[in-house]
């Protein structure tokens, strides 16, 4: 009898009470993953990979010492490689693909219109820890990171978790001192008249308390995660909070091919020669001389070694 391949295979058993946790391939697992021998290499461009790490070297030390929440789909290759860097290295910092995609419809008027939608995104925001009570009770401070243009898909996210915290009961102040957000930006000369996006964002003078940092991005990289590279899974939105199809993988061509690529940078990160340039790319920051980027740069190169 031929093997079956774990692409055809859906087994889920769920409650009612079970939170819609979206489905993506866990990179880890070899033998869970279709056999992608036949699927079409997605399509990068000369440097891809050498912007791939420079980002995450600079989105590592600019997000200090916190647990990293990559936010929606457009970081998903910096989270790839990472989760492949990071594999084996004790005290590494905690690494979480959020999938998130929302509309613009501030939270209390989104609670009378859909909440059995935005009560389900809270149980996912739960399920990850990354609910209030959660981030305010739990592990180090989070760092939210995205690709930025005006800062938006921050600011909803800031209302939501502003809107869970009263319906938690959770305390607002603790929850604002222990988050912090870091903007993909993209890389422009600097000067008076250049656009900085956290400037004409009212949430950001609100969080008085909470860092907002920026990396800047070769124009390059930031339209292609931004725009055209192809994505694992479909986008988290509001017809999806709710669904059962948020929890089952989806193979159309384009998802494999997402796939492959999130291979490729899973398994880039976790390639000793690799490891080796990445920590070459930090000792060369600033952030240097803190004093857990060095520990954490002395790990990575005892499994690097």
């Amino acid at each position: 009898m031929q093997a079956a391949n774990p692409c055809s295979i859906v087994s889920i058993a769920m409650t009612a009470e079970d939170p819609i946790i979206p489905f993506r391939w866990n990179l880890a697992k070899r033998e869970q993953i279709c056999d992608l021998s036949d699927v079409q290499a997605a399509v990068t461009y000369r440097g891809y990979f050498a912007h791939v790490r420079s980002a995450a070297a600079l989105v590592l030390a600019r997000a200090g010492d916190s647990d990293l929440v990559f936010v929606g789909r457009s970081p998903e290759c910096l989270f790839d490689y990472l989760s492949g860097l990071m594999e084996g290295v004790a005290g590494a910092p905690s690494l979480t693909l959020m999938h998130f995609s929302a509309p613009r419809t501030p939270a209390e008027e989104l609670a009378r219109q859909h909440k059995p939608e935005l009560d389900a995104l809270l149980g996912y925001f739960a399920a990850e820890r990354l609910d209030p009570k959660a981030i305010a009770s739990f592990g180090k401070q989070v760092r939210f990171i995205d690709v930025v243009s005006t800062g938006q898909t921050f600011g909803t996210l800031v209302d939501y978790l502003r809107y869970w915290t009263r319906v938690q009961g959770a305390d607002w102040n603790v929850v604002e001192r222990r988050i912090g957000f870091v903007g993909l930006t993209w890389r422009e000369q600097t000067g008076p008249k250049v656009w900085r996006w956290w400037q004409h964002q009212d949430w950001v003078k609100e969080l008085t308390k909470t860092p907002v940092k920026n990396v800047a991005i070769p124009g390059q990289f930031w339209g292609y995660i931004a725009n055209n590279d192809e994505k694992v899974t479909p986008s988290h939105w509001l017809k999806r909070w709710a669904s059962i199809d948020a929890t089952m993988p989806n193979r159309a061509d384009h998802r494999l091919r997402g796939l492959r690529l999130a291979l490729d940078n899973y398994d880039r990160g976790r390639d000793r020669e690799e490891r080796a340039r990445f920590v070459s790319e930090l000792t060369q920051l600033p952030e240097m001389h803190e004093g857990w980027l060095r520990s954490l740069v002395l790990r990575l190169r005892g499994v690097a070694a």
